[in-house]
């Protein structure tokens, strides 16, 4: 179900894999966290939670949508991790660290022992974790997880001829699954903080589109649209309409250069 359910079908998925065997990577999982921690102070204590890389619960990960290689295999070893070791794992809350990390063979944490075990169940003997900073100001971090079927001596060693090339691989494919699938791919909607259709009511406000005539294009009530209004001022602990598009602007809700478009085109 997990890899059926939330896996995106994105042809970038199958070209980013054919260049990972280039590194001697076999398979790969993608999805996107947010970046700015520091900002999420603001908002409610339990937006901050859910949406932080450090706190995020093992089982809300499991519901993210995700790129990933076409194996069912890996993805089946992703799921059983998340919904029954991850918790038992010290290890799973990370800082981002902005650098290739290979997974050590040296292992004492007794999960991750049985998940490495399980890994190589299916032939995948080493895995690298990489985050990818955010560059266009979008606030969304990509996390690769690679896994390969070389020992990590071998890993390693390609790694070193090539970590730059494989970083700039990464980065580009990161900005290319955000662009195509932003919908899906927003760590605000990913995450299950905001729903898909409040993400797009705040991005047609901010655009300059009345209530009426958001609710006429998303086919709900006016008050429908008030409604999913009033739940995110209280996420957001904002009072009026435009301190919430501010914040939403400022958070990497909705889209910033809409915001500025509209605003300099209500001054001209």
């Amino acid at each position: 179900m997990f890899f059926n359910k939330y896996r995106i079908d994105s042809r970038w998925g199958e070209i980013l894999q054919q260049e990972l065997q280039k590194f001697g990577i076999n398979a790969f999982y993608y999805t996107s966290f947010y970046q700015h921690e520091d900002r999420l102070s603001s908002c409610s204590k339990t937006v901050a939670e859910k949406l932080s890389y450090t706190k995020l619960k093992p089982k809300r990960m499991r519901k993210m949508h995700y790129c990933s290689s076409n194996s069912r295999a890996l993805m089946s070893v992703m799921d059983w991790f998340l919904s029954k070791q991850a918790d038992k794992y010290t290890g799973f809350y990370r800082q981002p660290s902005w650098e290739l990390e290979i997974n050590s063979e040296d292992i004492q944490d007794p999960v991750q022992q049985r998940v490495r075990e399980a890994y190589r169940h299916i032939g995948l003997s080493s895995s690298v974790i990489y985050e990818v900073p955010s560059l266009d100001g979008s606030g969304f971090m990509g996390f690769f997880e690679l896994e390969s079927q070389l020992t990590n001596d071998a890993l390693q060693f390609e790694l070193a001829k090539n970590s730059r090339a494989l970083k700039n691989l990464l980065a580009n494919f990161h900005q290319r699954f955000n662009t195509e699938h932003s919908e899906v791919l927003n760590p605000w909607t990913n995450t299950g903080i905001i729903s898909a259709k409040s993400q797009r009511i705040l991005q047609m406000l901010s655009e300059g589109i009345t209530g009426a005539e958001v609710g006429e294009e998303l086919y709900i009530t006016r008050r429908g649209v008030d409604y999913h209004l009033d739940v995110l001022r209280s996420q957001f602990n904002v009072v009026n309409r435009n301190h919430l598009l501010t914040k939403a602007c400022a958070l990497n809700i909705v889209d910033s250069q809409s915001i500025l478009f509209h605003t300099n085109q209500s001054a001209n």
